[in-house]
């Protein structure tokens, strides 16, 4: 769990794709929830929402992602350059990866890539909207440079079918609209999500 405190950071901003509490909102809290194994969630949606409110969480301040992976192989890494900072934490599980255009299937193998990207800086929206470009592309090249292959047609993978995202704007320091590789925002995004994926393999694969 990601907690924002709002003596420190007054007006955060997020865009996410999440099971629960996705779009552009204004969180306190973000949530990757392990879900134990061998439990079936019918409902997703509701599921996520039973899981705010067992942590007491305002679930109108609440972002909530899922995994199959435990807690203790989530990794973490930090890049900054001056009063700039990107964070990522990040649980990575490859069993159910896939390359962008494979056949469509309602079913799947556990496995998700969840990112938690917060930001020390006040992002517009459009460079929000690129922050999750530029966090999947740093994704993506990840998985190219480990050769993870989809699945289901032994394609170069560009993720999994259930990876799920969130990138906050702590909203402190000056206002940034852009977020792209010309960027030193960008540069920060791609080092941090990479390091923090390979920190999270890295734990796992030490088990």
């Amino acid at each position: 769990m990601v907690f924002i405190p709002p003596e420190i950071f007054p007006s955060p901003r997020a865009i996410s794709w999440a099971v629960y509490g996705g779009g552009i909102s204004t969180p306190r809290y973000v949530v990757n929830h392990t879900i134990a194994p061998n439990t079936w969630v019918e409902d997703s949606c509701a599921y996520a929402k039973s899981v705010a409110r067992k942590l007491l969480l305002p679930a109108n301040e609440t972002i909530v992602m899922m995994t199959s992976v435990k807690q203790r192989f989530a990794g973490y890494a930090e890049c900054w350059h001056g009063d700039l900072s990107v964070q990522t934490f990040a649980t990575v599980g490859l069993g159910n990866s896939l390359a962008a255009g494979d056949p469509a299937s309602g079913s799947s193998q556990p496995g998700t890539i969840n990112l938690i990207v917060p930001i020390a800086a006040a992002l517009t929206d459009e460079a929000l909207i690129e922050c999750v470009a530029i966090a999947t592309e740093a994704k993506l090249a990840f998985l190219f440079e480990h050769d993870v292959k989809s699945v289901v047609s032994n394609r170069p993978a560009t993720g999994t079918g259930t990876d799920c995202i969130t990138i906050v704007s702590l909203g402190i320091g000056e206002e940034l609209s852009y977020a792209g590789k010309h960027t030193k925002l960008g540069e920060l995004i791609g080092r941090a999500v990479a390091a923090a994926m390979d920190d999270s393999l890295g734990k796992r694969f030490a088990h």
